[in-house]
């Protein structure tokens, strides 16, 4: 079993770090420190110093570059400990996020600070009179992050903002990006381990210690590397560059073990050998080689390969890691389709490549009408089931060109590549129509509202976005139900 690798979090973002945990390939165990930047209490300060001091060692914490949990650790222990340092720990949740509501000057506070927000004035040494002054000073609105880590959030913080005399506004967040994030920390943090081991063993064995480093100092630069084939390419490479093999051959892992549970194999007919290549128990495929220019060396040539199999296996599960996480960066958890996010990504690129061919194409965006009524009479997860029932409706009727996109909500987006606003609107008035022929399981009739619009060469990315989101507006206020165009 795999030792667990203990990562230390401000309790503040302890809930949100505990929920993405079961989706991590990694064992990992989350342990939290004070909130240094609202406690005031030396105690339980030094409290936590003097109980973790053991705990705390060989673990990754994450922070803010000023947190003062840095300055409070002694060096021995400070030593052993991976920092990832962030210029502010919100960014956890998004850096451009973050960035454009302080722009906004927006005091942005998480559910685990609202819960304690009495707690938390106090220790700042504010009254009800100075948390005013502080606060109209200093911020125009309050934002609160809702991770979904606590219940009746909003009346605290409605009692919090009345108690400060600021508007607030909560913002939904996804922990996708948290996830993505800790996901690239860990692996970076058991790979950095990985290539210390493997260097010790090299000491041990003192065997083509040169050749040794230059290999891990190779496997570093493997990070720029991003996708499978480029990394079996490079590990061919490397092996080409140090062995020089008459003939070396990757072999896909099919689900059957050539080796049988065995690690490598010697071929002797042609001087050669098998090598595993496998991380964490994972079969990724096998490495082999004939016929060496040198072979009074084939002993040193597959010992190294066997020290260097694991660390190969880790860059191989790397690649399909990141694979994985481009796939949930850009793709809505709820309903499978695309994002806001990548739609942004593939709206710009549409516009490019029409500026650079001189083609057409449509924007269609729409919402489902009075959802909130839905949400309100039949609950949120009937809510849910009908906004995935109509995704896979859309998708039936449009064609695998076009491309599909959750805006937001309710909202939906379908970019229409080489299609005129003429063929846009039969499309539009063939899913109003569909769908409100359709029976979603409840009373009600289920209905949307369609703005669309086509591109011009003199048209930005704000420009069409704005456009057809004030012609699907025009839809709604029109009675819904409706297709708005222009």
């Amino acid at each position: 079993m795999e030792d667990k690798i203990k990562l230390y979090v401000c309790e503040s973002f302890k809930k949100e770090f505990e929920m993405i945990k079961e989706n991590l390939k990694y064992n990992i165990e989350v342990f939290s420190f004070p909130s240094y930047c609202t406690y005031h209490q030396k105690i339980k300060k030094s409290k936590f110093i003097k109980g973790n001091l053991e705990n705390i060692k060989n673990s990754i914490c994450i922070c803010g570059r000023f947190c003062e949990l840095q300055k409070e650790l002694p060096e021995n222990v400070k030593k052993d400990v991976k920092f990832y340092n962030l210029d502010n720990c919100l960014y956890i949740f998004s850096k451009n996020k973050v960035d454009k509501h302080l722009k906004e000057r927006a005091y942005i506070i998480t559910p685990w600070w609202v819960e304690k927000w009495k707690e938390n004035i106090l220790s700042y040494g504010f009254d009800r009179k100075t948390a005013q002054r502080f606060y109209k000073e200093s911020f125009k609105k309050i934002i609160l992050f809702d991770t979904k880590t606590s219940n009746k959030i909003e009346e605290k913080l409605k009692a919090f903002s009345d108690y400060i005399l600021l508007p607030y506004f909560i913002e939904e967040i996804e922990l996708d990006y948290l996830e993505i994030l800790v996901s690239k920390i860990l692996n970076d943090f058991i790979l950095e381990n990985e290539i210390k081991k493997k260097e010790e063993e090299i000491k041990a064995l003192d065997i083509e210690k040169s050749n040794y480093i230059a290999v891990l100092n190779m496997i570093k630069d493997f990070s720029e590397l991003e996708s499978k084939e480029m990394i079996i390419n490079g590990i061919i490479n490397q092996v080409k560059i140090f062995f020089a093999p008459k003939n070396i051959q990757y072999i896909e892992y099919d689900g059957e073990d050539i080796l049988s549970g065995e690690k490598y194999e010697i071929i002797r007919k042609n001087k050669g050998f098998i090598v595993k290549l496998e991380y964490g128990k994972k079969i990724f495929g096998y490495i082999k080689c004939e016929g060496f220019l040198f072979p009074q060396y084939f002993d040193r040539y597959l010992n190294f390969m066997l020290n260097s199999s694991n660390i190969y296996g880790l860059m191989i599960s790397n690649s399909y890691m990141l694979e994985q996480n481009k796939i949930l960066s850009i793709t809505d958890h709820l309903t499978g389709i695309y994002n806001r996010r990548y739609f942004e990504i593939r709206l710009k690129e549409e516009i490019e490549r029409a500026k650079r061919t001189k083609n057409i194409f449509s924007l269609m965006l729409f919402d489902i009408d009075n959802f909130k009524m839905i949400n309100d009479n039949y609950g949120h997860k009937v809510g849910d089931e009908i906004l995935k029932k109509l995704v896979e409706l859309i998708k039936s009727r449009i064609r695998k060109t076009d491309i599909f996109f959750r805006w937001g909500g309710d909202e939906f987006a379908i970019i229409l590549p080489h299609t005129k606003l003429k063929e846009a609107k039969v499309l539009a008035e063939e899913l109003r129509k569909t769908i409100y022929k359709t029976d979603f399981g409840i009373n009600n009739r289920i209905t949307c509202s369609f703005g669309i619009t086509s591109y011009d060469q003199n048209t930005t990315f704000s420009e069409i976005v704005k456009k057809v989101d004030c012609l699907m507006y025009r839809a709604k206020k029109d009675g819904r139900n409706k297709i708005c165009n222009s």
